[in-house]
This record gives C-alpha cells, structure tokens and sequence, in this order.
C-alpha cells in the first residue's frame, strides 16, 4: 500500500492543514512529521491530468475574473512542471488571492468529480498548492482568506465545463496561450469569460 503524506504528518499539522487548506508550516514536514521520501502523491490518478486541471483552474477563474493571463503549461517532469502567469496589477489584491486559490480548488472539484476526493487527497492537493499560496497567506488579512477560498471553490463548481475543457486541451499540448484558455472557455461556457469581477478588490495586507 502506498505511503500518503496524511500518514506521516503530525495530528497538529495534519488537522490544520485539514481545516484551512493552507500548508501549516514553512517546510515540507516538522520535525514531529515522519519523512517524506517514499511519499506518493494522488496514488491511481494521472499525475499529468492533475497538473493539467490545476493550472486549468487558475487560469479560467483569473480570466473569469477579468485578469488576463499570458499562458498556461502543464509539462511533467520538465523543470517547473506547471505555471499560469497572470497579468496582476497588484498580487495581493483580492481578486489575485482567488485566482491563485483556484488551482487547489479546481483539484478538489476534480478530484469530487471522480471519486477520489477523501482527507488524504484533499492534504496532496494543499501541499501541490503551497507555491501558490505560501508567498501570498503571508501578507494578506487572513480574515479575507476564508471568502476567497469559499469564492474560489464556487467558481471551480460553476465553471467547471470550461475549466475539463482547457485541462483536457492541456494536458495533451502542454501549454496554452492566453487567447487559447479564453477561447476554449468560452465554447464550454458562452459568454462567460470574463464576467465577474471579485467583490473585494481592496485586500488589506500587513505591510
């Protein structure tokens, strides 16, 4: 049976990874963790659709949101595996926060959709997350994190069909420009990229 990372997590940081969706510590694991070596990540699922459905996340729900983005990648095994970049105006604003919760969201939905979602999915899918998020919890108010996720989780839901077709898309070319994403979202989903704007667009931040 495969090792999860659930298992060799500590209670403390395995229920507040639970609870939050926010990795719990600055590094992999802490000290009361167990090693991570023999780790296995989504056991049974098609890492290159994981990764596919993560990015294809973030980039509809940026682009849904009205940030436009310049591509998106999902290539496995060559050097940064997966990118969306974004054309932010301010990385910490709101609207930013939801765009980059958007990747975990979309691999829970993902992972609801066929399923296999359970505790120890749901930690895989914080921990392949924490480069997304990590630079960003830091700084923001944290009161504003928890509508951000539950925003970012609703738009996963509602735009689902665009966000499998840009995966699929994905995962067989690899990369997709911005137009690409927009265009194969707006034939899963006409007249929906980009209509929404984020509620809050003036996130506080901590200095």
């Amino acid at each position: 049976m495969a090792t999860r990372l659930i298992d060799v997590m500590c209670d403390r940081h395995r229920d507040e990874t639970l609870t939050a969706r926010c990795w719990p510590v600055t590094q992999p694991t802490c000290s009361d963790c167990g090693p991570t070596d023999d780790v296995t990540w989504f056991p049974g699922l098609d890492p290159k659709q994981e990764l596919a459905v993560h990015e294809a996340g973030h980039a509809v729900v940026f682009q849904e949101l009205g940030i436009p983005i310049v591509e998106a990648a999902a290539q496995p095994g060559h050097g940064l595996a997966g990118y969306t970049t974004p054309i932010l105006e301010d990385q910490f604003a709101y609207a930013s926060l939801v765009g980059w919760w958007a990747g975990q969201s979309a691999t829970l939905h993902w992972l609801d959709q066929n399923g296999g979602l359970d505790e120890a999915s749901t930690v895989d899918a914080v921990s392949v997350s924490r480069t997304d998020l990590d630079p960003l919890i830091a700084h923001v108010d944290l009161n504003r994190v928890a509508t951000a996720r539950a925003l970012a989780d609703a738009l996963a839901a509602s735009e689902w069909p665009a966000i499998e077709a840009v995966a699929t898309e994905l995962a067989v070319r690899g990369r997709l420009s911005g137009d690409e994403t927009a265009d194969l979202a707006e034939e899963a989903l006409p007249c929906t990229v980009p209509t929404r704007e984020a509620e809050d667009d003036d996130t506080d931040t901590d200095g």
